[in-house]
């Protein structure tokens, strides 16, 4: 039995002669412990954003102290301390590299970022923002903090059987494109015609300095990006059956934005938006003076309706 204190000791105790038969000293609280599967090895979640692993029969020391979310110095000094990494598992495979999978750990400097989960696999480490289920439950999708997607195969050899990039930019020399935003959300919607849905939030490239907020709908071998008003809080597809093991069929998209909501069509080409109620559609209701809202629609109804979708806007809003 292996015991963390917030002092940085770790104890491992003899269950049969209930003894401590070992110390380990590090300079930082412990949050989590967690075994490898043998029992020879074990890995520690600090207060300052590190892991480190160790051997039971070692010299005091971890034998590796890894910063997932720190930014390494060029002159190879200790990174800076993150926030502290809550809970770490550490979970092993027959085909290769274990899975080290933690929350918490983010860098200081990510003011207003959304939780996350961490997956360490080999040299891959991405934040998991959001992960959705293809209909038959055989494959699921993640979104990552480096702007990328993965597909898996829950049968699969613990590795993605596919990575996308939606935004970034495929160097000609065959590397891996460099990062990008995170996506902050993911949904895979499935059609009996043909292509899956993936619609994104997040995910541009670095170099759209000033670029509005985006919603990307990515259709077989199309990708459209669909510029908001104001950033996205978040969004749900609607789809023609509420059943999560059959084809979902979208039709539409609604988006929270900051100051607004908006719909979007997804049966049409261009993906409009639906117009917004008018005044004297009875699901809009509004405090205002009566003879306002009269000269209000008026008004409207005079301007030419660009952009929109053809159809009204779906009921079950």
């Amino acid at each position: 039995l292996v015991i963390g204190f917030e002092s940085g000791i770790v104890v491992m105790w003899d269950l049969k002669s209930k003894k401590a038969d070992y110390r380990y000293t590090y300079d930082e609280a412990i949050h989590s412990v967690a075994w490898h599967h043998e029992g020879k090895q074990f890995i520690c979640s600090h207060s300052d954003g590190t892991l480190t692993i160790w051997n039971i029969r070692g010299q005091g020391k971890p034998i590796q102290t890894i910063t997932p979310h720190g930014k390494q110095p060029k002159d190879g000094k200790k990174p800076e301390p993150c926030k502290p990494i809550l809970k770490v598992e550490y979970k092993t495979t027959r085909a290769g590299e274990p899975f080290m999978i933690l929350s918490g750990g983010l860098s200081y400097d990510t003011v207003g970022r959304r939780p996350c989960l961490t997956v360490m696999h080999g040299k891959s480490t991405a934040a998991i923002h959001s992960v959705a289920w293809h209909h038959e439950g055989k494959q699921f999708i993640c979104s990552h903090s480096d702007g990328t997607l993965t597909i898996w195969n829950i049968r699969g050899q613990g590795k993605p059987i596919q990575t996308i990039t939606p935004h970034g930019k495929q160097p000609k020399d065959g590397k891996k494109p460099e990062p990008c935003k995170p996506i902050l959300k993911v949904e895979y919607k499935t059609t009996r015609a043909g292509e899956p849905f993936m619609i994104l939030s997040g995910g541009l490239s670095y170099d759209t300095v000033g670029r509005r907020p985006c919603l990307t709908v990515m259709h077989g071998k199309s990708t459209a990006v669909l510029e908001m008003d104001y950033p996205i809080v978040d969004f749900l597809t609607l789809c023609e059956t509420p059943y999560p093991n059959d084809f979902q069929e979208p039709y539409a998209v609604v988006v929270l934005l900051e100051k607004d909501l908006v719909v979007i069509d997804l049966a049409q080409n261009g993906y409009p938006i639906f117009e917004n109620p008018t005044a004297d559609d009875p699901r809009y209701v509004a405090d205002c003076p009566v003879d306002l809202i009269p000269a209000l629609y008026s008004v409207g109804s005079r301007q030419k309706r660009q952009g929109y979708s053809k159809k009204a806007l779906p009921h079950c809003l």
